[in-house]
């Protein structure tokens, strides 16, 4: 199959993570849970081990996630519910478009750590 060349922003929404008010970070699960750098990383979904009471920028499940702070800058999680994004974090999002959405959905394929582009 051949696939054309086309810029990342013509294909799907890049937003930018924000950090909430450092005051309403928790570890007790209460609030939304937060990605606030690379520990939260995962193989495929991030991991909840912070939490905030103020939400700023959310992403949805099935949202692509793309880290770009400390030694997972580069890499990519899918998030699995919604969850606030801080700084550290960039999110994709394909737009509504079947075709484009089916694309975004399998440029990548996971493999145990990560994820690769397909050739």
């Amino acid at each position: 199959m051949s696939v054309g060349l086309t810029r990342l922003g013509d294909e799907a929404t890049i937003l930018m993570g924000q950090s909430p008010s450092g005051d309403s970070y928790n570890r007790h699960g209460m609030g939304t849970p937060l990605l606030n750098g690379p520990t939260e990383f995962g193989p495929i979904h991030p991991l909840e081990q912070q939490w905030t009471t103020s939400p700023k920028k959310l992403c949805s499940a099935g949202d692509v996630l793309f880290c770009v702070r400390g030694a997972t800058a580069g890499r990519l999680n899918v998030a699995n519910k919604i969850t606030v994004l801080d700084a550290a974090w960039r999110l994709f999002v394909c737009d509504q478009n079947d075709s484009m959405r089916d694309s975004c959905g399998t440029f990548w394929r996971m493999d145990t750590h990560n994820f690769k582009h397909e050739e």
